[in-house]
């Protein structure tokens, strides 16, 4: 939901919040990261998604 408003901090904020992450917080915030021109972000996102 933040991500998709636009407010990425907060989105990451709940992101590394959270103890058990899986498939689908991973794509939100991966799809968050490269809708709002983090490229960057959103490949290390995926890397640590294809490490878990």
């Amino acid at each position: 939901m933040y991500a998709r408003k636009g407010s990425i901090e907060n989105a990451q904020c709940v992101f590394e919040k959270q103890t058990d992450r899986d498939l689908v917080s991973g794509n939100s915030m991966l799809s968050g990261y490269a809708q709002h021109g983090y490229n960057q972000k959103a490949l290390d996102v995926f890397r640590q998604m294809e490490v878990e």
